[in-house]
């Protein structure tokens, strides 16, 4: 059966099923963060016996067994494309047409908005279709926008205006749930006035698929890996705000102390342009970008690394290739911001924010001490079971979602 106005709610049970559309204003589904959370969120959904659809832009392809429903065709923007752009805007218009056309052609129990723009669009369409929104918050949105460098220019008189947006979002949201505890808490103490509260749903990861095993002989040739020496893999978005170039001068810095290791870059867009910076500093021959890695053949990429990186700068996002590495049992090393500490916990080793010497020294200290390595490692696999699954993951959502619709 389906949840419908009236019925009584008790949040932590499953007795019902509840109908979500999950608004994505991004290519959906392609190989990168902003998909997985939305996919995995919706398949541990389904898992617990609940109907979920998405409304997403044109591009990206269709995930076996869920319903898209897709705006109309932009042909200058594609699936590759990322960040923010004035040209989303006239995107964002369009989704809110194709949500509004599935909301009322069929029942819905709840909207479920993934980042600001996707809840606006629930929220717009919230009179027309009485349906609620939660908000579900991956960073602050005048704050993700301000570390990529969107306010330059003539922009930067937009701010104002995407403030009181955001403010607007926050507060009339049906609910929020945040991706990290201190993006509840600043949520709370700046957007959203008590008594209301902010509740913190994390990423997960499938600790089945993702899993510790040897790295394949026959990948490894592919990409033309050194033989003999430890990898240190990243995946993500090669993008500035991932740390990408801190990275380059962090690998320069190490591989100055021990030449016995390698750097596997896994990720897109600006590969060239990354690659040109390696080269410049003169230890391309340690390094090996491989462009976009489907999101299936991640674990057999990660499986390659002896240690993983996350050079991530910006305070406001959540980070969730952490997952995916502890789920292999990969010791990690990251900047010390409050989101990374918050996955990690004590399994990984930190840097001070921007402090590439730090940085390095804890790669070199990984690569010195395997003991160390492999304990980090192991004690990492063990959090990731324990904490992250996603079937936790969406019992904690199916809570969220009962305590919204029990109220008033």
């Amino acid at each position: 059966m389906s949840i419908r106005d009236g019925e009584d709610y008790s949040p932590g049970t499953a007795s019902a099923t509840l109908n979500v559309l999950m608004v994505a204003p991004n290519p959906f589904f392609v190989d990168r963060g902003f998909s997985v959370h939305v996919f995995e969120q919706a398949r541990a959904l389904r898992e617990r016996g609940h109907n979920v659809a998405f409304a997403a832009y044109h591009c990206g392809r269709d995930p076996d067994g869920f319903r898209v429903y897709r705006s109309l065709c932009v042909p200058w923007y594609g699936a590759e494309q990322t960040g923010a752009s004035l040209q989303r805007i006239f995107i964002d218009l369009l989704l809110f047409m194709t949500t509004l056309r599935a909301l009322r052609g069929e029942h819905f129990d709840i909207v479920h908005g993934h980042i600001h723009e996707g809840a606006f669009i629930g929220l717009l369409c919230r009179p027309f279709t009485g349906c609620p929104v939660l908000l579900d918050m991956q960073g602050g949105f005048v704050d993700e926008l301000t570390e990529k460098g969107f306010f330059s220019g003539v922009k930067k008189l937009l701010r104002p205006m995407i403030a009181t947006t955001e403010r607007w979002i926050v507060r009339r949201a049906d609910a929020v749930i945040a991706s990290s505890g201190r993006l509840a808490n600043s949520v709370v103490g700046n957007l959203l006035p008590p008594p209301r509260e902010v509740g913190v749903v994390m990423d997960g990861v499938d600790t089945d698929v993702f899993s510790p095993r040897p790295g394949s002989p026959e990948l490894r040739r592919e990409l033309q890996l050194p033989a003999g020496k430890h990898v240190v893999v990243f995946l993500g978005l090669l993008m500035p705000h991932q740390g990408i170039e801190l990275l380059i001068e962090a690998a320069a810095l190490a591989l100055r102390t021990r030449d016995d290791h390698h750097y596997l870059i896994m990720g897109y867009p600006n590969v060239e342009r990354y690659r040109d910076m390696v080269e410049s500093a003169g230890v391309l021959r340690n390094c090996t970008f491989t462009g976009r890695v489907e999101y299936g053949r991640a674990p057999e990429y990660l499986a390659l690394g002896d240690l993983a990186v996350s050079p991530k700068i910006g305070e406001t996002e959540g980070n969730g290739k952490l997952f995916n590495y502890m789920a292999m049992g990969l010791a990690t090393v990251s900047f010390d911001r409050a989101a990374d500490r918050e996955i990690l916990g004590d399994t990984g080793l930190y840097a001070e924010p921007g402090d590439i010497a730090a940085f390095a020294a804890a790669i070199v200290k990984l690569l010195e001490f395997p003991d160390l390595r492999q304990n980090l490692g192991t004690a990492a696999r063990r959090r990731a079971v324990e904490n992250f699954s996603w079937h936790a993951v969406a019992c904690n959502l199916e809570d969220h979602y009962r305590k919204m619709l029990a109220s008033p």
